[in-house]
């Protein structure tokens, strides 16, 4: 089948890259064997895992809409691991070399990327500490780091267009919690405001949250999109508990259940796509109150054991219907490989009657609960006959509204066999 209703967004993050080999994939135990041998022998996931990605970015050239980067390029704030690691990406991605218009990528802060020296000591230039970030991605020619405000670009692939925003959820990272007021003045007297124990009245915090006003930027923006519409959201931090129970001061997103709420209460799906939690789970967040809204969480592991792919199907009719997250994960042979896909559908039956037109009625008509070849489907259409590649888009489209299942799926066109699903 053609690929020419389908885009693709890259998505990356979690980097943590002070050292290209610190975690070489080897079992070494044995501390006296030649390091000089050992090194030869041993794989880089970090360097696997690039490879690959180089390779799909080639690949999927034409069909690619976006590179989402969701943060912690460094770990604890390290300023030239920051630099070292966004060099290593712009090398081997090509990114300042034209092949990836600006508009297509996206970046945002980690909360390890924020060096907390470089916060505001009054603490009333919550962007200070970006700074250093910021100027790291203008040396390198690229001015897309969403740091001080929301960063929307609308962007397109394939003749499909698709609003892309990254936000940055690291504001409270690294900022000073002051003791109160009275317990502060006690402690000041009995240290004499000596400057080697002035860390004793205050700590730094590790505190996620959004500007409301980047938010609004992204709901605003969608809500006024008068077409069937489909937003994607770049960010480090997860909206959703992560599954592992953590025990920390402070673990979540400040505002995240505010900003989940907002999002998933849109009208048109949101796909939210963020790192942190060194885990990749993929959930979704309905909303009561509409059909079309919905939140997809789309979580990527830390880039020594993959990346993702997100396929996004679109009709015909340039409605975005579904969406596929195809996990490319580092393999115990040290090889990357893309596992099953995890198929999102973005829209219901309930959306037939605005993204089906009379060939897609006339196809769904002829198909019954036994299986049927996409040839023979097509063969009982009236005349003119339409393309393979026509009948094989509407499948698509139905399939995606939950009106019939396509075996053989992962095979060419001509190799499926469908049937009627019950509404």
């Amino acid at each position: 089948m053609s690929q020419t209703h389908t885009i693709r967004l890259i998505q990356v993050g979690d980097f943590h890259l002070v050292d290209l080999d610190a975690k070489l994939f080897v079992d070494w135990k044995d501390k006296a064997f030649p390091s000089g041998v050992g090194d030869k022998l041993s794989i880089s996931p970090v360097r696997s895992v690039m490879r690959s990605l180089v390779r799909i970015c080639n690949q999927h050239r034409t069909s690619l809409a976006g590179l989402l980067i969701c943060g912690d390029l460094t770990d604890k704030g390290n300023l030239d691991g920051y630099r070292i690691c966004l060099e290593y990406l712009v090398k081997n991605l090509r990114m300042n070399e034209g092949i990836w218009p600006t508009e297509q990528i996206h970046a945002v802060p980690g909360n390890h990327d924020v060096n907390r020296t470089k916060c505001d000591p009054k603490g009333t230039d919550v962007h200070l500490k970006f700074e250093p970030l910021i100027d790291a991605w203008v040396n390198v020619g690229l001015d897309v780091l969403a740091a001080k405000q929301c960063r929307h670009t609308r962007v397109s692939a394939n003749g499909h267009k698709l609003d892309l925003f990254s936000l940055n959820s690291c504001i409270g990272c690294g900022e000073r919690r002051y003791l109160p007021a009275d317990v502060k003045d006690k402690l000041d007297a009995l240290i004499k405001s000596s400057s080697a124990h002035l860390d004793l009245i205050w700590e730094q915090l590790d505190t996620p949250a959004f500007i409301e006003a980047d938010v609004n930027v992204v709901t605003t923006t969608l809500e006024q999109q008068s077409d069937i519409s489909l937003g994607v959201v770049v960010a480090h931090h997860n909206l959703l508990p992560q599954a592992l129970p953590r025990f920390e001061m402070y673990s979540d997103v400040v505002n995240g259940g505010l900003v989940r709420s907002r999002l998933s209460q849109c009208a048109h799906p949101i796909i939210y796509c963020h790192g942190h939690i060194h885990d990749d789970p993929v959930e979704i967040v309905t909303n009561a109150k509409s059909h079309r809204g919905r939140l997809i969480s789309i979580s990527v592991p830390k880039f020594d054991q993959g990346f993702n792919v997100l396929e996004l199907d679109y009709s015909r009719s340039d409605v975005p219907m579904g969406c596929r997250v195809v996990p490319f994960r580092f393999q115990n042979d040290g090889e990357v490989r893309a596992e099953a896909p995890i198929r999102i559908p973005l829209r219901t039956i309930r959306d037939a009657a605005r993204v089906t037109d009379d060939l897609a009625k006339s196809v769904l008509q002829r198909i019954g609960k036994s299986l049927m070849r996409l040839e023979d489907v097509r063969a009982t259409l009236p005349k003119p006959t339409p393309q393979a590649r026509t009948v094989a888009q509407v499948l698509v489209d139905l399939e995606w509204l939950g009106f019939v299942d396509i075996d053989n799926r992962s095979e060419e066109a001509r190799h499926w066999q469908v049937r009627r699903t019950d509404p």
